[in-house]
C-alpha cells in the first residue's frame, strides 16, 4: 500500500491522523482512495495520481493510494497515453478504481461504494 500524503506539502502522514505533522494541515477524516486497476492486461501501465496539479504518487494494478483532503479540489490521473481528472468534494471519503476501455484504451476513474 502507498503512504498517505499530504495535499499541502506532501509529506507522509499516518492514516489515523486529523493533521500533517510537517505543516499543520487539518483534515476532518475526508479522503480520498485510489484503487489501481484490476484488469487482466498484458502490460499493466502506472498511473501517476495529481491533487491540484501537484503529483501524490502512483498506483499500479491491485496497489492502492489514501490522500486525506482538507478542501475540494482536481484529482487528476496521467499514464504514459492517456490522461484523465475528476472533481473531489471534501465532505466524504471517495473511493476511485482506475479502469481502461478494452476497445478505446481510454482510461475511466469511476467513483466505487
Amino acid at each position: 500500500m502507498s503512504p498517505n500524503t499530504c495535499p499541502e506539502c506532501r509529506a507522509e502522514v499516518a492514516a489515523n491522523t486529523n493533521s500533517c505533522t510537517a505543516c499543520g494541515a487539518q483534515y476532518d477524516g475526508s479522503k480520498v482512495i485510489v484503487h489501481g486497476n484490476d484488469q487482466r492486461f498484458i502490460m499493466n501501465p502506472k498511473v501517476t495520481v495529481y491533487w491540484n496539479g501537484h503529483e501524490v504518487g502512483s498506483v499500479t494494478k491491485g496497489q492502492t493510494l489514501e490522500l486525506p483532503v482538507a478542501d475540494d479540489g482536481e484529482l487528476s490521473f496521467s499514464s504514459i497515453f492517456r490522461r484523465a481528472s475528476m472533481h473531489i468534494d471534501a465532505d466524504c471519503t471517495t473511493k476511485i478504481l482506475i479502469r481502461w476501455n478494452r476497445f478505446t484504451g481510454k482510461m475511466t476513474p469511476l467513483v466505487i461504494e
